[in-house]
């Protein structure tokens, strides 16, 4: 399954999934998508609720930027990666790395 979001508000996204099969399972007699798209529906329902819950934190006005969790150090690397890039100025003065970048 491949997932796609696009954000179009500051409190709405689009998402559009995509499910990908290999063909020698769908070509089986038996073979039914249901299981797969009902167990996707129930982890994914409690992940929402999170996320939302998660959102409606993120936009109180008493909530300040941080670190989330000190045992999550890459978390926070992200989330500097991109605090520097839609703020428009890296640290080191050059081009950030990150997601489609090349490291220098």
């Amino acid at each position: 399954m491949m997932q796609w979001v696009w954000p179009e508000s500051p409190g709405t996204c689009f998402v559009r999934h995509f499910w990908l099969f290999h063909p020698t399972e769908t070509a089986k007699g038996d073979f039914s998508h249901e299981d797969v798209f009902a167990l996707w529906d129930k982890a994914n329902y409690e992940d929402w609720e999170m996320c939302e819950r998660t959102h409606r934190g993120l936009s109180n006005p008493l909530w300040t930027p941080g670190q989330l969790s000190y045992d999550e150090e890459v978390v926070a690397q992200i989330d500097a990666w991109v605090a520097r890039e839609t703020a428009g100025a890296p640290e080191d003065g050059g081009e950030a790395a990150g997601p489609g970048k090349a490291e220098r």
